[in-house]
């Protein structure tokens, strides 16, 4: 029994030491070079890589040389059986606010191991919430959004494309 116990005390621990010192700067430039090939270039002004975490600020990300938004804060968490991004203050592009609202409180987007193939999103808009998957096995996204009075009216050309729901919210589902 002391021994069963004594491994899993090692195994946890050498499991803490690869979350806590895995070099989380260098994967997020892993990351940049990967975006980098799809046309995606992210302006950082500041990066802290913290215990867990890794938290990003004042970014600026361009699309095909484009600036499309900016962002106030970014923070990856990497923990043992969830991982989450949390974005902070979206402000998207003036060419985009005809489409979209162009502030975006927060973005959350989560990962769980003990689902792994679905990627979990909430996203706190200025007049409407919006929540939704994306699943890997199929490549679909789905999202629905729930607005207020006002953004049905101020975006009807993003709601178009959307279904209603009974419930008044309005569903999109997207395959990449």
């Amino acid at each position: 029994m002391k021994l069963i116990f004594k491994s899993l005390l090692i195994f946890l621990f050498f499991v803490l030491s690869v979350l806590v010192f895995l070099p989380k700067e260098n994967l997020y430039c892993l990351a940049l070079e990967k975006l980098q090939n799809e046309k995606i270039l992210i302006n950082s002004k500041s990066i802290k890589d913290e215990l867990l975490s890794l938290n990003i600020n004042n970014s600026i990300i361009y699309y095909d040389g484009i600036q499309a938004c900016k962002v106030s804060s970014v923070g990856i968490n990497l923990y043992l059986f969830e991982n989450s991004v949390n974005i902070y203050n979206i402000r998207l592009d003036d060419m985009m606010k005809q489409f979209l609202p162009p502030k975006i409180k927060s973005l959350n987007i989560s990962h769980s191991l003990f689902n792994p193939l679905i990627i979990n999103i909430n996203a706190n808009l200025i007049q409407a919430k919006a929540y939704g998957s994306f699943d890997i096995s199929t490549s679909t996204l789905t999202l629905y959004i729930k607005p207020s009075k006002h953004f049905v009216k101020s975006y009807k050309k993003l709601l178009l494309n959307m279904i209603k729901q009974e419930n008044g919210e309005y569903k999109i589902e997207y395959k990449l």
